[in-house]
């Protein structure tokens, strides 16, 4: 969209004669009515331009209601209008603890043409993450986009949400309007029995930062310490109060404070200690 189609042909033609005629009367009078007339029309398109240009990708995730044992076809829906379009790569995040997704589809009616669109699902205790890639797809305005087949499973809490996290479209991440979808179960919630401790770091080796995951299964302060194998401690990160659930945080050392290598890792909670050890490789 170009901001000059919001400015009519006569106004334009008007605005030319005002200017060049340098004996009209009240000439400079003339010249900034019409100059602030269209520096308004002109602030009013970029206005326009720059709210399209946010609508562009709109992620909805259908919500419902159901038991344990259930298996859902979950709608994400909304619009996806990019010029050129030519991928798209979406990536969920949801409740592991009480949703196991299946599958994903999409067909000629969907943004993502795909019958069977490329997926990655990761679970960390309770933390869900799905990438869901596709080659073959389309523009959409208000339509579906495809469909999560999950199936739901008794666990702690009476909501999981499916989130939409992050948005990909030809490789580049894409801003817009994302709608979590709400699964409300019908039943007794079961408290879930954490295994306290450090996960499995990733990647590992790892170049420029590096997932820490962990878990907490009594109220606690948790504390953590990078050593390398000489005892010298490289970082620390003070206490901080948790209660029970699956934590992670990202380690993204500063240049030339952490050479190639292995290093220790260390959580201390108010009752025990857990190590664990990473590569730095560059």
């Amino acid at each position: 969209m170009n901001w000059y189609i919001c400015l009519e042909r006569n106004e334009i033609t008007t605005l030319c004669q005002v200017v060049m005629s340098k004996n009209s009367i009240d000439s400079k009078y003339f010249r900034l009515r019409y100059l602030v007339q269209i520096t308004v029309k002109i602030l009013l398109a970029i206005i326009c331009v720059s709210t399209a240009n946010a609508d562009e990708v709109k992620i909805t995730v259908g919500s419902a209601s159901a038991k344990p044992g259930d298996h859902l076809a979950v709608t994400v829906s909304g619009s996806v209008n990019v010029d050129s379009l030519s991928s798209i790569q979406m990536v969920f995040e949801y409740n592991a603890g009480r949703l196991k997704i299946d599958s994903v589809s999409g067909g000629l009616d969907y943004a993502l043409k795909c019958t069977k669109p490329d997926t990655s699902d990761s679970t960390y205790a309770t933390l869900g993450t799905l990438k869901i890639s596709c080659s073959d797809v389309q523009n959409i305005t208000d339509g579906n986009i495809c469909i999560l087949y999950v199936t739901c499973l008794s666990g702690e809490g009476n909501e999981a949400l499916i989130t939409p996290a992050k948005v990909v479209i030809n490789d580049t991440n894409q801003e817009g309007n994302f709608v979590a979808g709400k699964i409300t179960f019908d039943d007794t919630s079961v408290t879930q029995k954490f295994i306290e401790g450090l996960g499995y770091v990733s990647p590992n080796p790892f170049g420029s930062n590096i997932k820490i995951p962990y878990t907490i299964d009594e109220p606690t302060n948790a504390e953590f310490l990078i050593y390398d194998l000489s005892g010298r401690l490289i970082t620390e990160y003070p206490p901080i109060k948790r209660t029970r659930g699956s934590y992670f945080f990202y380690f993204s050392p500063d240049e030339g404070v952490l050479a190639n290598g292995a290093y220790y890792l260390v959580m201390k909670t108010d009752s025990k200690v857990y190590t664990s050890y990473f590569i730095r490789m560059r």
